[in-house]
């Protein structure tokens, strides 16, 4: 549930989503590609320009060797000078998608700076990669293929209970942090959305999250600030105890989820 951080350049939903497909294409000349999934704010409905990134994850037959992580990035590398936003691109194999466990191995990650280089994270697998549970669940419900298979038939289903262990493990990180306002936006925001998978079992954008649990309690000025930032004004505060009781509430809604309640 964890989303990017906002873009460098102002580039429409469609532009994104060209540069998108010109990196999926560019991955199966290289790779040999089982599917391309789109996820995120494109995906999900909530893409702001000049905001938010692209989101990707490339599902490969086999594991990579060294040579193959070298030859994606120099691949990403030569479609980068046209990268109108930031990008996340994660790799996983066909087996790791359509099996997954609650630390699924990742076969690369890059990311794409606009001004900078492509960097792989990782010279090898990282063996365990707790956010990719997440990014399973929500390619599974609301991932767009823009390349190869479906999502349904690329990854397997997720139990809920490892969806609420993962958010509910990031928010007690910022809880610990305390008050960290670049990313009280969306510290904010992303409690929201797992409040609603705790009560609902269901993924949603950013913005849908924020409006629902308004719904649910019209009093939390909290997430009407980070909505107002998000959307009309960047510089407006978000108050720090606030963004500490929305944390506290929501894990504990997570916690009476986890225990059946």
């Amino acid at each position: 549930m964890c989303a990017g951080q906002p873009g460098t350049r102002t580039a429409s939903p469609q532009e994104a989503l060209e540069f998108a497909e010109a990196l999926a294409q560019a991955t199966s000349r290289t790779l040999s590609v089982a599917g391309v999934l789109l996820h995120g704010s494109l995906a999900l409905g909530d893409y702001l320009p000049g905001r938010s990134d692209v989101d990707l994850l490339v599902v490969v037959d086999d594991p990579l060797t060294d040579r193959q992580r070298a030859a994606l990035a120099e691949a990403v590398d030569q479609e980068r000078p046209g990268a109108p936003v930031r990008v996340d691109l994660r790799v996983v194999t066909r087996a790791v998608a359509a099996a997954p466990t609650p630390l699924p191995l990742m076969e690369a990650y890059l990311t794409i700076k606009q001004g900078r280089e492509p960097r792989i994270r990782m010279e090898g697998p990282c063996p365990g990669e707790r956010d990719l549970v997440v990014e399973f669940s929500v390619c599974r419900a609301h991932g767009r293929s823009i390349l190869g298979a479906p999502p349904v038939e690329l990854i397997g289903e997720v139990p809920d209970e490892w969806v609420l262990h993962v958010g509910d493990a990031q928010l007690a990180d910022w809880e610990a942090i305390g008050d960290d306002p670049p990313y009280a936006q969306l510290t904010v925001l992303t409690a929201c959305r797992l409040w609603r998978f705790a009560e609902e079992a269901q993924h949603c954008s950013k913005d849908a999250a924020g409006e629902w649990a308004l719904r649910r309690d019209p009093e939390m000025d909290v997430v009407g600030d980070a909505l107002r930032q998000r959307h009309s004004d960047a510089t407006h505060p978000i108050d720090a105890s606030q963004v500490h009781d929305l944390l506290v509430r929501v894990r504990g809604r997570v916690a009476r989820a986890r225990a059946g309640a």
